[in-house]
């Protein structure tokens, strides 16, 4: 994946992270968990964003977190995941 599709992948999951956020009541055993990712796809996001030259490692850390996130996202909505 192309660094610019990545850095509209995480954007866009980061997103959904966040609708799904404000869905979660505070005592649900998932807000933590969907919090945590939320700001892990922020991190990622502002990394990859600022990043004029971006390593390979980085690249594939960014490109996981970002998939981890959307199996994630996609078990709490019961639908699956994008790509």
């Amino acid at each position: 994946m192309p660094r610019q599709a990545l850095v509209a992948e995480t954007l866009s999951t980061w997103r959904d992270a966040e609708r799904l956020l404000e869905t979660l009541p505070l005592s649900s055993p998932d807000h933590e968990t969907v919090q945590r990712i939320t700001l892990q796809l922020r991190e990622t996001y502002a990394t990859l964003s600022e990043a004029s030259d971006t390593s390979k490692a980085l690249l594939e850390q960014s490109r996981k977190t970002v998939q981890d996130a959307a199996v994630l996202l996609a078990r709490l909505n019961r639908r699956p995941p994008r790509g």
